[in-house]
Order: structure tokens, then C-alpha cells, then sequence
């Protein structure tokens, strides 16, 4: 605004004062422009106002340092990756419905076989007992109101003092890159972790042996609490079809 702007001024109230403005002196001198200099810089908090609540700008040129993307600099547009720079890496993939927070993870343990349970196939179950001088029919975990079958059910035994987990809640084991999902489905001896079924031994290739089988270390178990299923409880080809859900969405930490 110029210095001889009378924004708000009232005439009537200057001619009543005895305002001339022709009288000498009253008269304004022409104004002298200097050569216009740069423009005075906008700090850039004022830059992103006015990019923020202007129409949209252009796309900006794509940039070389990938690690700006998403981020604003003085109000420019957001930096995107060089044309073939390598995306940001996501996220290991979890399994879907199964919350990631709380899960338990035990590395490096041991996979002892449990052969505990109701083998229907008479022959599965002559073979399986005749190796496995310990072997119970019971299970402490039961679907359709029988004890689980180890030689069809991929399941997992936690100790009698396991604290987090419950019978029922799902584990992902994994072995030398070969994982299988299992269900909790019984109780082995306090303060020792590390026993599964033969099914499950069969699909992570450890020898299902009930006396000879089994490896001493190298298995990683992650329990998922919170996990159970009563609905898949109802049948084992319920508790089949709910670990095959499992097993055919992605896996994370397989080692």
C-alpha cells in the first residue's frame, strides 16, 4: 500500500476541516519509482500454504534420491524414486487374521514326535504304536469329542507350564526352509518345548519315527494366541479345513 493511500478517509470530514487539496503544499509530488530488485523471499512454511490451497500443480520430474518419496521440500511436489531405483522394501507378509503383536516365537528347538491320539487307519496305528513304546490314546485337546489323530493332524504339544498359548491356538513350524501350520494339541512335560505329530513331522521332512525320529535342535515354533477356533473344533476335517485356509495365504519367518 502507498504511503499517500487514504483508505477509510471521509471528505466531508476533511472539506469541513479546511482541507484544500489544490491549496500549496498539499499538492503531492510525482512518485519516484526505483528499478525493481529481486522479490523478497517466502519462507517455505508460506510456499506449502499456498501450494496446499492453490489448484493442483504438475506432476514434478522424477528424482534421483529414493529416499525423499512421499516427503515435501519448500512446498514442492512430493520426490518419487529414479526410474529403475529399487521400491522401498515392505513389510514381511502376515497371515491373514491372525494378529501380529503378541505372537510367540522359540528358535532353534528341538522336534521330539508325539504319536499321542486316536489313529482311525488300524494299520497307521499298528505301525505308528509298534515304534512309540509311550504312546497314549488321549490327547488334551479333542475335536468331535475324540482325541486328535497324529498321524492325520499336523499338531503341536506345548509343556504343562507354557504360559501365553492355549490348546486349540495355531503355530507356524518351520524347519531348514519348510514351513506347515499345527494346531496346540497336547501337553508334554513341563519346561521342555518342542514336540509334534507325525503328520506334522511329515511335512516339514523330519523322520516321523516315534523311537528314532525327531531332530535336536533347528526348528523355529510361532504360536499365535488368541488363535483357537471353537467352530473348527466341531470335526477334524473342520480343523483340517481351517489349518489348509492357513497354509494357503502368505508365510513370514520361515527359516
Amino acid at each position: 500500500m502507498s504511503a499517500l493511500s487514504l483508505t477509510g478517509c471521509d471528505e466531508s470530514q476533511t472539506a469541513a476541516a479546511g482541507w484544500d487539496p489544490n491549496a500549496p503544499g498539499n499538492i503531492p509530488k510525482p512518485a519516484h519509482f526505483s528499478k525493481p530488485g529481486p522479490p523478497a523471499a517466502v519462507p517455505a512454511l508460506a510456499r506449502f500454504a499456498s501450494f496446499a490451497s492453490g489448484p493442483a500443480p504438475a506432476p514434478a520430474a522424477p528424482e534421483a534420491a529414493a529416499s525423499d518419496s512421499g516427503r515435501f521440500f519448500d512446498g514442492a511436489a512430493p520426490r518419487t524414486p529414479a526410474p529403475g531405483a529399487a521400491p522401498a522394501a515392505a513389510p514381511a507378509p502376515a497371515a491373514k487374521g491372525l494378529p501380529s503383536d503378541g505372537a510367540i516365537t522359540l528358535k532353534n528347538r528341538r522336534f521330539a514326535i508325539d504319536t499321542d491320539g486316536w489313529i482311525a487307519d488300524r494299520a497307521a496305528r499298528r505301525k505308528i504304536v509298534a515304534h512309540d513304546r509311550t504312546h497314549q490314546n488321549g490327547t488334551a485337546l479333542s475335536v468331535g469329542g475324540r482325541a486328535v489323530d497324529p498321524s492325520v493332524v499336523p499338531y503341536i504339544a506345548i509343556p504343562g507350564d507354557f504360559k501365553g498359548a492355549r490348546k486349540g491356538d495355531l503355530a507356524l513350524v518351520s524347519y531348514q526352509g519348510v514351513g506347515a501350520w499345527a494346531v496346540i494339541a497336547d501337553v508334554g512335560p513341563r519346561g521342555r518345548f518342542g514336540e509334534g505329530s507325525v503328520a506334522l513331522a511329515r511335512r516339514l521332512g523330519i523322520n516321523p519315527d516315534g523311537n528314532k525320529g525327531g531332530v535336536s535342535s533347528g526348528v523355529t515354533y510361532t504360536l499365535f494366541p488368541g488363535t483357537r477356533s471353537d467352530a473348527s473344533l466341531r470335526s477334524q476335517k473342520d480343523l483340517l479345513d481351517y489349518l489348509a485356509a492357513r497354509s494357503a495365504e502368505p508365510r513370514a519367518g520361515l527359516n
